[in-house]
């Protein structure tokens, strides 16, 4: 288990300051799991020699596989409700139910709570474990996860002896078999470089009186899938080698 206030994944102390998820004041950072925190790894490895007679002639088939826990993320809001100057570092309130947010269309207007929008975000947020189980809080930096990934790697080796001892070796190594045998399997989704997705985008702050004076206003993009698959890691590789061992 891993915990800090900055990740430390960008560049620059502004930068690092910039991007660091907040609830509030971004000088004044939460210790949560640190987007480096991956907690679980299961791993797991087979392998056959066969010999051909013998004249050293042999055959390696290896099996690797490796099961890891997702990475860490953060729910943002796209925008500066916190109004700091920055637009990128505001962590998501989760509402509890229809009434627990203030949702516009994008030339401001207040939609009615029988409005699509409201029970499409509520689905969403029931859809998500995370969500779900924190209505009625800031999201937390790093709080959720992205799902598991599982890999099988395979290695194949053929020996050839030549003279004197000498072994010529051809190899083949494929990452990612699941994916070699089916485009759908071995897909490694995640929520991509930075670890956050923008569950609304902020629009203003209520100025009228009445019961949502001073409330934020959103809009909600309608629903998204938060979890993508990665281009290089759901791809099946394979290299070819060969070695002269005397």
């Amino acid at each position: 288990m891993s915990k800090d206030i900055n990740s430390g994944n960008s560049t620059t102390a502004s930068s690092g300051w910039r991007f660091n998820p907040t609830p509030g004041n971004p000088n004044d950072p939460q210790l949560t799991y640190s987007q480096w925190d991956r907690r679980h790894k299961l791993v797991a490895s087979v392998s056959y020699r066969f010999d051909w007679g013998s004249h050293g002639l042999a055959t390696t088939v290896g099996l690797f596989y490796a099961g890891l826990s997702g990475r860490p993320f953060s729910y943002m809001v796209d925008g500066d409700v916190n109004g700091d100057g920055r637009t990128d570092n505001d962590l998501a309130y989760i509402p509890k139910d229809a009434n627990d947010i203030v949702l516009v269309n994008s030339s401001g207007t207040v939609l009615a709570k029988t409005d699509v929008a409201y029970s499409e975000l509520m689905s969403f947020i029931d859809r998500d474990s995370y969500l779900k189980e924190n209505k009625g809080k800031v999201s937390e930096r790093s709080g959720p996860r992205e799902p598991w990934s599982h890999e099988i790697d395979m290695r194949l080796s053929q020996e050839i002896p030549v003279i004197a001892g000498h072994t010529f070796e051809i190899t083949l190594d494929m990452l990612n078999v699941l994916n070699f045998i089916s485009s759908s399997w071995g897909r490694v989704k995640t929520t991509g470089t930075n670890q956050t997705v923008n569950l609304m985008r902020f629009h203003s702050i209520e100025t009228t009186a009445g019961a949502n004076y001073g409330k934020p206003r959103y809009i909600w993009g309608g629903n998204f899938n938060q979890f993508l698959p990665d281009n290089i890691l759901s791809r099946w590789q394979a290299q070819l080698g060969v070695r002269y061992s005397f």
